[in-house]
């Protein structure tokens, strides 16, 4: 009697080591229909994000074992490169593999933003902050420069008119008496002439100081920090001319 007993214990330990095999088996199966994702980048220690039904942040090159699948929206980033977007199908039931190649940023790159619009290279270049002072000065010079053109052209006319007035007077008195007018009108004209002059210096030169910035004093990555030659800008006025005083800062 206890040699069956024995006898029907194998047996059904045998039945459930069967039946565990079975279920591991299929729950392997039904693993297997979530794909895995290798990222392989160019350079390495890349921020990688993945937005899908999960969104999923990593760092690159890696391999993902998660239960992913389907269409994913992806994101690159690392100090000193250009920003990468792409999207991504996870097939189930394979490895997908997903390369990433930075664009490092360069001075040329930063100077031709900054000749378009200016303080746009200092944001490429992660100088946010100096690229927005950059360009409000810049674009607030440039449309008080276009106010005071308009203001040059009346005043200029208004002295034509009065010179044009002054010249076919017939008499010498009447001539005399425009005169006072003529004076007023040249020197009004000439006040603003002069600070016309004033503000296209100051605007070309932001304008030229924002290309130089962000090509001359580009920011090199140290580290994962940002460092470069710090610089500053003043404009002052000597008598009648006007005048940037740059500095730089090491």
């Amino acid at each position: 009697m206890h040699f069956m007993f024995n006898i029907k214990t194998v047996i059904s330990l045998a039945i459930m080591l069967s039946w565990i095999s079975i279920v591991g088996d299929a729950g392997a199966a039904d693993s297997s229909k979530n794909g895995n994702l290798r990222i392989i980048s160019t350079p390495r220690n890349v921020a990688v994000t993945l937005d899908g039904e999960n969104r999923i942040s990593t760092v690159a090159p890696c391999l993902l074992r998660s239960s992913i699948s389907g269409y994913h929206k992806v994101k690159a980033s690392k100090p000193g490169y250009e920003n990468w977007e792409s999207r991504i199908l996870i097939q189930p039931d394979q490895e997908s593999v997903l390369n990433i190649e930075l664009k490092p940023k360069t001075r040329f790159k930063s100077m031709i933003r900054s000749t378009i619009i200016p303080g746009w290279g200092q944001f490429y270049s992660g100088r946010k902050l100096k690229g927005a002072i950059l360009g409000i000065a810049t674009v607030g010079c440039a449309a008080v420069t276009l106010a005071v053109l308009e203001d040059y052209n009346n005043k200029d006319h208004d002295y034509r008119v009065a010179r044009g007035i002054f010249l076919n007077a017939g008499s010498v008195e009447r001539k005399e008496e425009l005169l006072p007018t003529l004076n007023d009108r040249r020197e009004e004209a000439y006040d603003a002439e002069t600070a016309l002059r004033t503000l296209t210096i100051i605007t070309a030169g932001l304008w030229a100081y924002n290309i130089i910035d962000s090509a001359l004093f580009f920011p090199s990555y140290q580290g994962g920090e940002l460092s470069g030659i710090r610089t500053s800008i003043q404009t002052s006025v000597v008598g009648e001319n006007p005048g940037i005083i740059i500095s730089m800062k090491f």
